[in-house]
């Protein structure tokens, strides 16, 4: 597969630009395209905005995937978001990447390559610091808005900070739905797209030799060497790491420039230990090469009521409801699966007498079940009375209120005690 680095129905890394930004332009009548490119954005993080997103009213967020190049890391996943026709590589004393004879490295260089396709490029921290006025005017002429946003990789990948990857992931959640925010809200966008140059693994274990390659010394031919590859010329092949070339991962091409190759370990192996070792990136497991793609656009206001999702439902099975204990339980079904269409639902119960005095405790329960099978939605919720006399002639009543909305449905409810205990 590395000769053929290819998914059917899969867009490569490198085709970014001319599929998805340019898809935008050219296929609808926005006129112009924001791009967050978020540094190691693992698919399954990005999937949480995408998720959080769509769980609020305003914005629409599709997601989808796209085949990150090899060695995946950051100067070369990077350079392939760029536009580009012809994407190359030179082994001096480290890897460069040139696109169409542009150096790609550095926030300038690729600033430069942008305006060359009306385009331009911030930091996040710049975007998040404009006032709206002046935010406005830095993009007024751009087509294409490129934000570079670090915090995952600008943690993790050092090995005195790297354990708290979770928290940076959790951070750059929030931060990127804040730049979405920010460039609907008030910079005029309509559309963003949000990817990454890689994605990452991460244990949370300390190393062990199990997880090292027997690699022992970087070997001839070497330009760099990682934690999970090595990149240079006429590379040695041997049975506990892949080799390949970049033209055939990375689209770089080997006639205009130098025909690099890669070493990369086999499993989640590491070569060495360099920046840490419980973070790492440049292979080819799932978790480093699926690169998230997230297309997010503003709704109208007609389209935002028929997005936004609807709280699950939840009734007694049983109606009347019996209550035969000082201490029973009450059978509830929610009605719907937490998905796509509804969100989990918080009630508050309790039971009244006709005069609506509270007899019960009042107890909270979550109702978030996301299974499409009826018996699991089904939950025993405990309910305890509170004082004596209660009369089996008479209709009970049982409150459940929305602890959002305030909202309140009543159920009858018939006490029915076999013997009161005057403990309660």
């Amino acid at each position: 597969m590395l000769e053929n680095w290819k998914i059917a129905g899969v867009i490569n890394q490198q085709h970014f630009y001319n599929e998805e930004v340019k898809g935008v332009l050219t296929k609808t009548q926005v006129k112009r395209v924001f791009v967050i490119i978020s540094d190691a954005l693992r698919y399954e993080v990005a999937h949480d905005i995408h998720q959080q997103i769509n769980d609020e009213q305003r914005f629409k967020s599709k997601i989808h995937s796209q085949l990150g190049v090899v060695p995946s890391y950051t100067q070369l996943g990077m350079a392939s978001l760029l536009p580009h026709k012809t994407l190359t590589a030179k082994l001096g004393n480290k890897p460069e990447y040139k696109a169409d004879g542009l150096s790609v490295h550095g926030h300038d260089n690729r600033h430069k390559i942008l305006q060359k396709h009306g385009g331009i490029a911030f930091k996040s921290d710049e975007v998040l610091n404009w006032t709206n006025q002046e935010g406005r005017d830095k993009v007024r002429d751009a087509q294409v808005v490129y934000i570079y946003h670090d915090e995952i990789d600008a943690i993790g990948d050092k090995q005195a900070t790297e354990n708290q990857t979770f928290e940076a992931a959790r951070n750059a959640v929030d931060e990127i739905k804040q730049l979405v925010g920010r460039i609907i809200n008030r910079l005029n966008g309509s559309r963003v797209i949000v990817t990454a140059d890689h994605g990452f693994l991460f244990k949370m274990t300390d190393v062990t030799d199990s997880d090292k390659t027997a690699l022992k010394s970087k070997p001839a031919g070497t330009i760099e060497a990682k934690k999970r590859y090595l990149i240079g010329a006429n590379l040695p092949t041997d049975s506990y790491y892949w080799t390949g070339k970049l033209a055939n991962t990375a689209g770089v091409d080997a006639n205009n420039g130098d025909d690099a190759e890669f070493m990369i370990p086999r499993g989640s192996n590491r070569f060495n230990f360099v920046g840490g070792a419980k973070f790492i990136h440049g292979g080819i497991m799932p978790q480093e090469i699926c690169v998230p793609v997230l297309h997010v656009r503003e709704l109208d206001t007609k389209a935002q009521t028929k997005h936004a999702k609807q709280r699950v439902g939840v009734v007694p099975l049983n109606n009347p409801v019996k209550i035969v204990a000082n201490i029973d339980r009450i059978q509830f079904l929610q009605t719907d699966p937490v998905g796509e269409k509804f969100k989990p639902r918080e009630l508050e119960l309790w039971i009244e007498d006709p005069d609506g005095k509270t007899i019960s405790s009042k107890d909270k329960v979550l109702f978030d079940s996301a299974s499409d099978k009826m018996d699991e939605r089904k939950r025993n919720i405990q309910i305890k009375l509170e004082g004596s006399g209660f009369d089996r002639t008479l209709s009970y009543k049982l409150i459940m209120e929305d602890t959002e909305s305030k909202t309140k449905t009543t159920h009858s409810v018939i006490i029915d005690l076999a013997f009161e205990d005057d403990f309660f």
